[in-house]
């Protein structure tokens, strides 16, 4: 005997142990389906609960996902951060810039209140 006979032997013995081993698994579902109980009114009602809560779920779940998406990311939180920093030192440029102008402004209107005293007239 050559290699070619002996695995074509060893695969048929193969095949054979593979659809003798399927047909007692077969065999013992078929028994198994056979003693199974058959559903009850209260099986169907437990399925139909379960059936309500998994769509319950899904809905909150597709709230929940329409929500999310209009969230910001992290790359646009970032960049909002950035933002805010730079609008920050903005104001405080502005800030020094109007008290200087308001200083500027009190000394016109100390000048001002100072000529009409020496004129005499009341502002």
């Amino acid at each position: 005997m050559d290699f070619s006979t002996d695995a074509s032997i060893a695969l048929a013995i193969a095949a054979l142990l593979l659809f003798l081993f399927v047909g007692l698994m077969l065999g013992k579902r078929q028994r198994g389906a056979e003693n199974a109980p058959t559903p009850t009114a209260s099986t169907n009602d437990r399925l139909l609960a379960v059936e309500n809560r998994l769509l319950e779920a899904e809905q909150k779940l597709n709230k929940i996902s329409v929500e999310i998406q209009h969230l910001p990311t992290a790359e646009t939180v970032a960049a909002m951060a950035v933002k805010i920093a730079e609008i920050g030192g903005d104001v405080k440029a502005l800030q020094s810039s109007v008290l200087a102008t308001n200083r500027l402004v009190e000394r016109i209107d100390q000048w001002l209140l100072s000529a009409a005293n020496n004129k005499g007239t009341v502002l």
